[in-house]
C-alpha cells in the first residue's frame, strides 16, 4: 500500500466521517448511520472456499476500510475502496470482494451451527447453509479521488461485448445480472451540504484543484478550519490535492499534544511566491523584448517604472538582472 493510500484510509478510517461520508451519500444527508455504531473490523483477510471437486482453495482479499454497522440487532459491512487512478475492472473486482464476503458470512454460521451440533436436513448439508439462516448486505463505496474524471464502467454490462443489434441482446439482458458499483467521484461533486463533518469543507475544495488562486480564496473562505488542520487531516488533503506538491513541504507546528498545520499561512506564501515569480518573468520578457527592438536603457528604465509602478532603483536592479540574461 502506497504512502497516498495510507494516509486517505486512515483519513477516512476515522468514524464520524465514514458514518458522514455513508449518511450523505447513501441517505442523501439523514443522520441514519451514527457513529458509535460502527465497529471496525480487518480489511485485508483470507478466506477458504471449496471448489466443486470439494476441494479447500485459498482466496484473499483487500479492502481498504470495512466496518460493521450495529443497528437494531442486524449488521451491515460498509466498505469503502480508495482509488487514487481509474480502475476499468472495477465492477467485477467489487462484485468479487463483496460474493467473498458472502461466502465468508456463510462460513462462519455453518461453523457456529456444526459446534452446535444440530441436527441438518441433506439439502442443507450439501449446500453448508441452513434454511434459516440469513446473511447481512455488504454495501460498498468506491471513493475516487483522481484528477481526471472516472471514464471507467459504473456497471457489469458496459464492460460486456453486447451485439446491439443482435435481436438476442434484449433477451440475454432479461436473465445476466447487472452489477452497478456506487462510485464516489469527489472531484466532480455537484453538492457537499449533505455532510455534517469536515468532510464538506474538504471535498468543496477538491473542485478548486489546480486552480491555485481559486483554492487560495476558498481556504481563506473557511479559515476557521484551514487555519488549525491536524496533521493527519493535513497529509490527506495533500493526497486529495495531488497538483499542490508544494503543500507536502510545509511544517507542522507541535503544540506539545498534537501536530496542527495553518494551511492559510502555508498557501499564502505558495501564491506570494508565485505572484512574484510570475512577475519577474513577465519583466523578464518585457526587457529582452524592448532590448531586442533596439530602444535605449534610459527608455527601458522609464518604460519599466510605469508599466510595473516600481522605484527608479528597482527598475534599475531588473534591467542589470535581465539585460544580460540568456
Amino acid at each position: 500500500m502506497g504512502k497516498s493510500d495510507i494516509a486517505i484510509k486512515k483519513w477516512l478510517g476515522n468514524k464520524e466521517r465514514f458514518a458522514d461520508l455513508f449518511n450523505g451519500v447513501v441517505f442523501q444527508g439523514n443522520q441514519i448511520i451514527r457513529p458509535e455504531e460502527l465497529e471496525a473490523i480487518p480489511g485485508e483477510s483470507d478466506i477458504i472456499i471449496e471448489d466443486k471437486e470439494r476441494k479447500m482453495k485459498g482466496v484473499q482479499r483487500y479492502r481498504d476500510i470495512v466496518m460493521r454497522w450495529k443497528k437494531e440487532a442486524a449488521l451491515v459491512i460498509l466498505a469503502c475502496e480508495n482509488q487514487s487512478a481509474v480502475n476499468y475492472a472495477m465492477p467485477v473486482r467489487t462484485m468479487l470482494y463483496d460474493s467473498l464476503s458472502y461466502a465468508d458470512q456463510m462460513k462462519q454460521l455453518w461453523r457456529g451451527h456444526e459446534n452446535a451440533s444440530e441436527k441438518v436436513s441433506g439439502e442443507e448439508f450439501l449446500s453448508q447453509f441452513c434454511k434459516g439462516h440469513k446473511i447481512i448486505p455488504v454495501l460498498s463505496l468506491i471513493f475516487y479521488y483522481g484528477l481526471s474524471e472516472w471514464d471507467g464502467s459504473r456497471n457489469l454490462y458496459e464492460m460486456f461485448r453486447w451485439n446491439q443489434g443482435d435481436s438476442s441482446h434484449a433477451f440475454m439482458q432479461k436473465y445476466i445480472s447487472n452489477y452497478h458499483i456506487n462510485l464516489i467521484d469527489v472531484g466532480n461533486l455537484a453538492e457537499v451540504n449533505q455532510f455534517q463533518t469536515d468532510l464538506q469543507v474538504i471535498l468543496g475544495m477538491l473542485k478548486y484543484r489546480g486552480e491555485k488562486e481559486e483554492l487560495w480564496k476558498y481556504i481563506r473562505e473557511n479559515r476557521m478550519y484551514f487555519s488549525n488542520v491536524d496533521f493527519d487531516d493535513y497529509q490527506a488533503i495533500t493526497e486529495l490535492l495531488h497538483s499542490e506538491q508544494q503543500l507536502k513541504k510545509v511544517k507542522a507546528e507541535d503544540n506539545g499534544k498534537e501536530k496542527k498545520v495553518d494551511m492559510c499561512k502555508a498557501l499564502e506564501d505558495i501564491y506570494k511566491d508565485g505572484v512574484i515569480e510570475g512577475r519577474e518573468e513577465g519583466i523578464r520578457i518585457f526587457v529582452q523584448d524592448n532590448l531586442a527592438e533596439g530602444i535605449s536603457e534610459e527608455r527601458i528604465l522609464e518604460k519599466l517604472k510605469w508599466r510595473f509602478s516600481v522605484s527608479a532603483e528597482m527598475a534599475e536592479m531588473y534591467y542589470r538582472k535581465f539585460s544580460t540574461a540568456g
